[in-house]
This record gives C-alpha cells, sequence and structure tokens, in this order.
C-alpha cells in the first residue's frame, strides 16, 4: 500500500512539475506577416533568379521556449535560409495548410491550381523548396502494394508507387490522432503540379523527413526531385532523419538558438533574428534546445549551395 502511495504521490508531482513548468503565459503570438523577397535591382545586371518556397507560414509551429506552442512560422525559418544564402534572388512564398485538417481538395485547388496557372502564364522558377510532405512507413506502403518496398529499392519502385497512388486517389496514405486522415488525393495533387515545374526545369528541393530509417516522405515521387537528409554539426547523418535510395543530398540540419536576458536568438547562416520575451507564449523565460533541429533546414540549405554554384 505505501508503494502505492509514493508511486502516486511521485506522479501528481511529476504532473504539477510538467504543467509548472510548460504552462503559457498567452495562447498565442501574431504570425510574422508573409511578403514575397523581390530584387529591384542586381548585380552586373545579372537578372535574379526565381525561388518559390511552399511551406506554412500562417501558422506559428515552431517553438523557442518551454511549452508547446509556437512563436514562428515554419515557412519563416526555411524562407530565412534561401534569402541569406541567395540574397540577389527573387523568393515568392506559397502558404499550405495541414493537409490532415483541410478540407477535400484543398491542395489541388488551392495550391496546385494557381502555381500551374501561373505557368501557363509564363511564371519560371529556378527552384522550389518543399519542406513538408506526408511520411508513410515501409511496411505501410509494402501492404498496399503487394510486394516488399524497403528503403533500399524505393528508388526503382519509385514509378509503381506514384502510379499506385494516382490511380487510388481515396486510399488512406497516413492517420493522425485515430480522427485525421490523408489521402492519395490530399497530396498527389501537389506531386503532380511539381511533377509539371520539374519538367519546365525548376529544380525541386525536398526534405528527406525526421522519422528515421523506416519511412518515407511521398513528396520524394516528385519527378527529378533532390531529396535532402539532414547531417549533425560533425558533418555526420543525424539519428532523425530519412534516409533511403532516393535521398540524393546531404545538408546540415540546425539551426542554433540561445537565450538571451530580453528573449531568444536564433543564429541563422548569414543574419540572426532575436525574439524578444513579450512575442513568446511561454510562462517561464527558459529553452531546453540549444538548436532547432530537422531536415526542413536541410533542404533549403541544400538549394542555395546548388544556385551558388
Amino acid at each position: 500500500m505505501g508503494f502505492w502511495k509514493t508511486a502516486r504521490r511521485l506522479n501528481n508531482i511529476f504532473i504539477l512539475g510538467y504543467w509548472s513548468v510548460t504552462m503559457p503565459k498567452q495562447c498565442s503570438v501574431p504570425v510574422q506577416p508573409v511578403r514575397d523577397r523581390i530584387v529591384q535591382t542586381t548585380m552586373k545586371g545579372i537578372k535574379p533568379k526565381n525561388i518559390l518556397v511552399i511551406d506554412e507560414f500562417k501558422r506559428n509551429n515552431v517553438s523557442l521556449d518551454l511549452d508547446s506552442r509556437g512563436e514562428l512560422a515554419h515557412g519563416f525559418m526555411t524562407s530565412k535560409i534561401i534569402e541569406d544564402g541567395l540574397p540577389n534572388a527573387n523568393v515568392y512564398k506559397k502558404d499550405i495548410g495541414n493537409p490532415f485538417l483541410e478540407s477535400d481538395n484543398y491542395i489541388k485547388d488551392s495550391i496546385a491550381e494557381p502555381i500551374l496557372k501561373d505557368m501557363r502564364a509564363g511564371k519560371r522558377y529556378d527552384a522550389a523548396n518543399i519542406s513538408l510532405g506526408v511520411e508513410v512507413g515501409f511496411d505501410d506502403l509494402s501492404e498496399m502494394l503487394g510486394e516488399e518496398i524497403t528503403s533500399k529499392n524505393i528508388a526503382s519502385k519509385k514509378r509503381k508507387v506514384k502510379d499506385y497512388l494516382l490511380n487510388n486517389p481515396d486510399k488512406t496514405v497516413k492517420r493522425q490522432l485515430l480522427v485525421f486522415k490523408c489521402k492519395s488525393k490530399d497530396i498527389m495533387p501537389l506531386v503532380d503540379c511539381m511533377d509539371s515545374l520539374s519538367s519546365k526545369g525548376t529544380k525541386v528541393f525536398v526534405s528527406a523527413g525526421n522519422d528515421g530509417k523506416n519511412k518515407f516522405n511521398l513528396l520524394s515521387l516528385i519527378d527529378n526531385s533532390i531529396t535532402v537528409g539532414a547531417l549533425d554539426k560533425k558533418g555526420g547523418k543525424t539519428y532523425y532523419t530519412e534516409d533511403h535510395s532516393l535521398v540524393k543530398r546531404w545538408a546540415k540540419g540546425n539551426i542554433p538558438l540561445k537565450k538571451t536576458d530580453n528573449g531568444y536568438q536564433i543564429q541563422f547562416d548569414k543574419s540572426t533574428k532575436d525574439i524578444e520575451k513579450s512575442q513568446t507564449t511561454g510562462f517561464w523565460h527558459a529553452t531546453l534546445k540549444n538548436d532547432i533541429e530537422g531536415t526542413s533546414f536541410s533542404a533549403p540549405r541544400a538549394l542555395v549551395e546548388e544556385l551558388n554554384k
């Protein structure tokens, strides 16, 4: 009896401690304004390159402090890396919602069709960055297709997987929290759209994903896409990166973060971003992280490296 009393007390202490540390002082902070970066003049008359960034710009989902609420939009982080590395490039930003939460045909109607319409009107991009996706286990892919799909053979099976998903639009490819479903028709219109861009010469960079070696980002099915995995500070592959035969490039996956007297400072590749305490949600001015990590940040770095060649 004494053991269970002690266990319950320790559990209550843990819960109390957890909530006291992660308790928010406010539920949300304003999202950074979404503005395309347009270069007015170029050096030596060189025509500026056009970069398309498809990401989440209207929802703060990158957390800096101890709570689970975000202070910055994911798209702000990825586009900032590109703007730092390509100061003479136009950066066009396209907001994309969470495919689990959006209505049917959202990606097709709100993302793919407008991009294709711009293409038909003559719009061209030198490169595109997509640091997001829908990650599916190789076991699940194997079950769907009725044959073994592995991290080693996914490159040779890419066309077969792609054709299957295009021909089965109502197939559920992933579930989240048992309630939300993502079907093939929710993600494949973006793959189809980016195929069209790729056919016109756009280099499409896709983040590999952060769920380890047993998962696969469906956006890696884009024709001629460059799937980028994450390296750690020492140049080795990170523990979280997805790693399979379609991962063609590797780049650093961390962005340094430190606590300052007045808030936090994010160290991008060529600039810093200061976030004041008043712009954060956490009750405590503290962080457990020295870095913000993910293949999301490897993909734009690979893009910058490629276009700077």
